[in-house]
C-alpha cells in the first residue's frame, strides 16, 4: 500500500521522498523523446571511420551488430526508431554504393549514416610515429581514389553510349538503313 502524500508531507523523511520523486521526474527524458529511447546511450558510443575530408561515416548494419539486434528483427520499423536515435546524435542518413574486392565485383548498396567532424583519420605515418599522417601526397592519394570511384559509374555509362553509337554505325555500313524512316530496318 502506497502512502499518500499528505502522510508524506507530515515526516522529514516522507518529504525527502516526494523531493526525491520530483528530482527524478523533472530529470527524466519526455517519453516520445529520443533520449527516452534504450539505444539512445550505446549509440552515443558509436564511432565510426573518419575519411580524409573529416566526414565520419557508419554503416547501419555496423549499429545493428552493436546493438546485438538479431537479423530477422531488421525491419522498417526498426530503421525509423534508429534514425532518431541516431539523428538526435547529429547523424545524417546517407545510401552509398560499394564495389567489390579493390573496387571491382558487384556494386552493393549500403545505407549509414555520416556526419562533419573536425578530427582527421589516424594514420600513423612511417617517417614519424605516433604523429597522423596529413602530407601532400597522402591527401592526394585519398582524393584520387574518391574520384576514381566516383568516376567509374561515368565511365560505364558513357562506354555503354559509344557502344551503341558503333552499333547504330556498323548498322548503317552493313546497309540496314531505311531513309525513309530514319531508323535500321527490324
Amino acid at each position: 500500500m502506497q502512502p499518500s502524500q499528505a502522510s508524506l508531507m507530515s515526516s522529514w523523511r516522507g518529504r525527502m521522498q516526494l523531493a526525491e520523486q520530483e528530482l527524478a521526474a523533472e530529470a527524466a527524458p519526455p517519453t516520445g523523446s529520443p533520449e527516452a529511447d534504450l539505444w539512445f546511450a550505446p549509440t552515443s558510443r558509436l564511432k565510426g571511420k573518419v575519411d580524409w575530408d573529416g566526414v565520419e561515416t557508419i554503416q547501419t548494419q555496423q549499429i545493428c551488430d552493436a546493438l546485438e539486434i538479431p537479423t530477422s528483427a531488421r525491419r522498417a520499423s526498426l530503421f525509423r526508431r534508429l534514425n532518431k536515435v541516431m539523428s538526435a546524435h547529429g547523424w545524417r542518413p546517407i545510401r552509398v554504393k560499394l564495389n567489390g574486392i579493390a573496387g571491382g565485383g558487384v556494386t552493393e548498396r549500403v545505407r549509414g549514416y555520416e556526419r562533419q567532424t573536425g578530427k582527421l583519420p589516424h594514420v600513423v605515418s612511417k617517417e614519424s610515429p605516433g604523429k597522423c599522417e596529413t602530407s601532400t601526397v597522402y591527401i592526394i592519394e585519398k582524393v584520387v581514389s574518391r574520384l576514381e570511384q566516383d568516376s567509374r559509374w561515368a565511365l560505364s555509362r558513357s562506354l555503354r553510349a559509344l557502344v551503341a553509337e558503333r552499333d547504330a554505325l556498323k548498322g548503317k555500313l552493313e546497309g540496314n538503313f531505311d531513309s525513309s524512316t530514319g531508323s535500321g530496318a527490324a
